[in-house]
């Protein structure tokens, strides 16, 4: 268990860096789901604990910054002391983990489940986009018009997916069980188009797609 692995690290009397994580929550009944599958923050937030007695300030807690594991990589090269690789999308975290001064400037962060949605959270808002989806997994997900039919094509560059009509905002301060969907709403038009401006520009035109759906 995690405690007898931290007593074998802690009796090497060494540098070593134990960290933490998952790769998604569990609705546990939550909007009447379970599992993953799901934009809501039962499912999306997942722990990320770093563990280096010396270095890392211990039992901290920090709610300031919004991190994921984009910054895994670059955090773990960081305490290995070598540069992390030229593509990575992260920032290291190691200031912020040994100094109760340090500033990051981290609000956004950005996740995707199944072939379907993408999320955004900046700030307090989350922003969902659906896509459509061919309901095959060997085939990609992209779909173009091919003569008088359609079909679905790859996915290669920076070539957007077919949008859906279901999008979804939430204020998760003032409305944390995510049950306010305020994309409708004209007074949050201008929060919407701010979200889905920074999900094409800072998500869908900078990732690298894969060219093989086939498990």
């Amino acid at each position: 268990d995690v405690g007898r692995m931290l007593e074998a690290v802690d009796s090497r009397k060494d540098e070593t860096l134990v960290v933490f994580t998952a790769d998604h929550g569990e609705g546990a009944a939550r909007h009447r789901r379970v599992s993953k599958w799901h934009p809501f923050e039962h499912s999306v937030k997942i722990p990320l604990i770093y563990y280096l007695p010396g270095t890392i300030r211990a039992q901290v807690m920090d709610t300031d910054h919004l991190v994921s594991q984009v910054n895994l990589l670059p955090t773990i090269c960081d305490f290995a002391g070598i540069p992390d690789p030229s593509d990575s999308r992260g920032v290291s975290l190691r200031s912020i983990l040994v100094d109760q001064d340090a500033e990051l400037e981290l609000n956004t962060v950005f996740s995707e489940f199944r072939h379907i949605a993408r999320v955004v959270r900046k700030g307090d808002f989350k922003y969902v986009k659906y896509y459509e989806y061919s309901r095959e997994p060997d085939k990609p997900f992209v779909r173009k018009s091919d003569g008088e039919a359609e079909k679905f094509v790859s996915c290669v560059g920076s070539e957007r997916y077919r949008e859906d009509n279901k999008k979804l905002l939430f204020n998760i301060k003032e409305d944390p069980w995510e049950t306010v969907n305020l994309c409708s709403d004209p007074d949050y038009l201008a929060k919407v188009n701010e979200l889905e401006t920074s999900l094409v520009n800072e998500f869908e035109l900078v990732v690298k797609p894969g060219t093989h759906y086939d498990r």
